[in-house]
């Protein structure tokens, strides 16, 4: 009885169109297609290209993630370009508050495993006292150029730039800045080398 049950629910699952869809957010352009549930949220704007895909049902942490985009405050933005991929459990936050020096960028026809971490801010200071100050906030751009391809579990962190056609093995933790065509990997990630 109950692997029948469970049969039911996975039959009901894998054919359904679409998953939720949850905005939260006043200032989206743009609706993704969406295998697994997502929730929009924030203040700020966010920006979906055409064709853009969350979640993959025939891929692990399906069952037990959801997608999660936030442009947290007024001065924050995401924008992600067309064709791009993320698979389940993706976590995209910008939570920067000065529109100068913060905000995520994601190119076209890009490609993300399971549990990719992408964030623009630290979230808090690292000082004691200064914790739950939001001015103590440290914040800088995020930008992933067209056709990268980010492996399962890698964190990309505040100031991450990534050139055009980038690898980034999974579990990664990316700092810094890349040029196009870059294999990296590690924690923190360094080159592996340049792809031909």
């Amino acid at each position: 009885m109950i692997l029948a049950s469970y049969q039911a629910l996975w039959k009901r699952i894998m054919h359904r169109k679409r998953a939720r869809f949850v905005c939260r957010c006043p200032n989206v352009v743009g609706s993704p297609r969406t295998a697994q549930e997502l929730l929009v949220k924030g203040r700020g704007r966010i920006w979906l290209g055409r064709n853009v895909v969350f979640g993959c049902a025939d891929s692990p942490e399906f069952l037990s993630t959801y997608g999660y985009v936030e442009a947290r405050y007024d001065e924050s933005s995401v924008s992600i370009g067309d064709d791009c991929v993320f698979n389940n459990g993706v976590s995209i936050i910008s939570a920067g508050t000065d529109s100068a020096c913060s905000g995520i960028t994601i190119g076209s026809r890009c490609l993300f495993g399971t549990r990719v971490q992408i964030m623009d801010s630290d979230f808090h200071g690292l000082r004691v006292n200064e914790r739950t100050l939001l001015s103590a906030v440290r914040c800088r751009p995020v930008l992933v150029g067209n056709d990268c391809w980010i492996g399962s579990s890698a964190i990309l962190l505040k100031g991450v730039v990534l050139g055009d056609g980038c690898v980034v093995g999974a579990g990664s933790v990316v700092t810094g800045e890349f040029p196009a065509g870059s294999l990296i990997a590690g924690n923190p990630a360094r080159l592996v080398r340049i792809i031909q």
